[in-house]
């Protein structure tokens, strides 16, 4: 072999290794965990009561802003799964991400000092189900910690009621449609509101006439919603306003509220799904002349 040949052999091998190595990392890079697991996530950080992680830019298939929740349990991560996969495909609902809707990674979400999670070790295989980018604040942190412009708490409400219509129209209900449980961008815009924490959404129909059946439930969002009918969420007047004029129109909301939903409270099982959806447009109608 003459020089030039084997130095120009020599050559090859050693760039061939360094697109091996270059492809083995580019392969291990892909492989790894997202930067933003490798950061503790925060409890209720998508507007839920469960453990979560933001992804701050893209990562692979999942797109950026996008919120993973976290299980401990596989069973628990499979049971989600599949109750969200039904769900219908509603503008307003911070539904699945479907291009990648479930991965593994490290329980690097667990604080130690938390008493149901502090026999989890950080290196413990966790598993993540993907969800929609609902907003960057629930409409709570909008109301307690921005001095809102009382017509915009206005059309905040009048969103989430128009949201609630859209999926009771097609015969579903959320189960937990609090403020905490409805995002919106930073700057608390109407128009970027969605429903998040869908774990417990559903369709089915109940017993007709007894309580907790479908009609019940839908007209339960709505009462959740404002804090009406002693259904367990805080009152909509209860809130803590930053400005004494936006809770002067919360009390307004609050009473022009009351009329459409009270006749309701202790009959609501006893309603079809379209009075409840009509209900709901009085209601709307209400608020917004508030």
């Amino acid at each position: 072999m003459s020089g030039k040949l084997f130095f120009a052999t020599i050559a090859a091998l050693v760039f061939s290794s360094m697109a091996v190595r270059g492809d083995m990392r580019e392969v291990a890079r892909r492989a790894a965990p997202c930067r933003d697991l490798a950061k503790e996530t925060v409890y209720g950080g998508a507007g839920g009561n469960a453990y979560v992680v933001r992804f701050k830019g893209t990562c692979g298939k999942v797109p950026r802003g996008s919120v993973a929740k976290v299980f401990y349990s596989l069973d628990e991560q499979k049971a989600a799964l599949k109750s969200l996969g039904k769900l219908p495909d509603v503008k307003a609902l911070a539904g699945l991400v479907q291009e990648k809707k479930e991965f593994d990674g490290p329980c690097v979400h667990v604080h130690k000092d938390d008493d149901c999670c502090s026999h989890i070790k950080p290196s413990d295989t966790c598993h993540f189900m993907v969800m929609q980018n609902g907003g960057s604040k629930t409409l709570q942190q909008c109301v307690e910690g921005q001095a809102l412009a009382p017509d915009t708490l206005k059309g905040l409400l009048v969103s989430a009621i128009n949201a609630a219509i859209s999926f009771h129209k097609l015969g579903w209900y959320h189960g937990d449609y609090q403020l905490k449980n409805l995002m919106v961008n930073d700057a608390c815009s109407p128009r970027t509101l969605k429903a998040v924490d869908l774990d417990y959404m559903d369709n089915k129909e109940g017993t007709p006439g007894e309580s907790w059946n479908k009609p019940h439930r839908m007209l339960r969002d709505y009462a959740m919603l404002l804090g009406t009918c002693d259904w367990g969420a805080l009152p909509l007047v209860d809130f803590e306003y930053k400005s004494a004029n936006v809770q002067k129109e919360a009390a307004r909301i609050a009473a022009a509220a009351e009329p459409i939903m009270s006749p309701h409270c202790n009959s609501a099982w006893n309603l079809s799904p379209d009075e409840v959806v009509e209900v709901a447009r009085k209601l709307k109608t209400a608020v917004q002349g508030a």
